[in-house]
């Protein structure tokens, strides 16, 4: 069995479904994980842990050192830029491993090897696109990829993204993903996860196109991770991604290994019917607290993307004018 190391950095408060998120990584003992992070609050770690633990600072001296020309990492978030190249920044640690990779933690984990196979892991060079799990083989000709001058969807390379102060999105589809592309290397890229709209406050998933419009809960147990369908639908997922969620901790025994996930929190499992999830899902009353604080933190971050969206757009109109210039 090939090796795997997924690697985390996390700087601030965990949060607070984060015990839940170990709880899934410990049902995959046969993947490693390294996280590194400054919060030094006591969990349960599982033994495919490995917690190392340090501030940012260090952390920017340490990447500052490994590359050979000026870099732009002034806030934790900028980290993701870099992940594609945790395996140089992290080079003691992953050198054994067949694979490495890297990952979210506002996921909860299904059972990674029953989609990561060893046919998986024979076939493709690099295994998912979107950058909350990435999983690529330890190999020079990998490497050489990344840190190709290739030119990606914003007119930018490796160099000039992480000489970048703002984020680049260089682990995403439009950053290493798009270099892969572009030399036609081929990619697991099987929609097998859930990635949850944020626009909604229930669950809506982005991934599978024909379950956009319908309303999801999720069922966890010993390491297994299944969506339901409104329409009773059951089947099972690698992850589930609840990315910028705030979630909410219902659970009363934390060593359980049967749970639910229901927008948007998690609770004790009981028995599912129709009513329970038509109840569950059609929470979207705008006068419902819950709800509005929902929207309003969304309507911050859509406007934040707007702005993101305009600067790169400038951006690369710049770069456009200067190409033309060097011409």
């Amino acid at each position: 069995m090939k090796d795997i190391i997924l690697i985390i950095t996390y700087f601030g408060k965990l949060p607070n479904y984060f015990q839940l998120w170990l709880k899934s990584v410990q049902y995959n003992p046969t993947v490693n994980f390294l996280l590194v992070t400054d919060d030094k609050t006591k969990y349960e770690y599982p033994k495919n842990i490995k917690v190392i633990y340090s501030t940012f600072e260090d952390i920017q001296k340490r990447i500052k050192n490994i590359f050979d020309f000026k870099v732009e990492i002034q806030k934790p978030y900028k980290l993701c830029d870099y992940r594609p190249f945790y395996n140089i920044i992290f080079s003691e640690e992953v050198k054994r491993y067949n694979y490495w990779g890297f990952c979210d933690i506002d996921i909860i984990f299904g059972s990674i090897r029953k989609f990561v196979t060893e046919e998986v892991l024979e076939k493709y060079d690099k295994i998912y696109t979107r950058g909350h799990l990435t999983i690529l083989k330890n190999s020079p000709r990998v490497n050489k990829i990344i840190k190709s001058n290739t030119l990606i969807c914003d007119g930018y390379d490796y160099v000039e993204a992480l000489s970048s102060k703002r984020s680049c999105y260089f682990d995403e589809w439009r950053g290493i993903s798009k270099i892969f592309e572009i030399k036609n290397i081929a990619q697991y890229d099987e929609i097998d996860f859930a990635d949850l709209a944020i626009s909604q406050y229930n669950f809506h998933m982005l991934s599978i196109e024909n379950l956009k419009e319908k309303n999801e809960i999720f069922e966890w147990e010993k390491g297994h991770l299944y969506y339901i369908t409104e329409d009773n639908k059951k089947e099972e997922i690698i992850y589930a991604h609840f990315q910028k969620r705030i979630m909410e901790m219902n659970i009363s025994n934390m060593k359980t290994d049967h749970f639910l996930i229901i927008p948007n929190e998690f609770i004790d499992y009981r028995n599912i019917d129709m009513n329970f999830i038509y109840n569950t899902t059609r929470i979207n009353d705008y006068r419902n607290k819950k709800v509005k604080e929902f929207y309003r933190r969304y309507n911050k971050i859509k406007i934040k993307g707007y702005k993101d969206a305009m600067i790169r757009k400038f951006f690369r109109l710049i770069k456009k004018i200067k190409h033309k210039k060097d011409r």
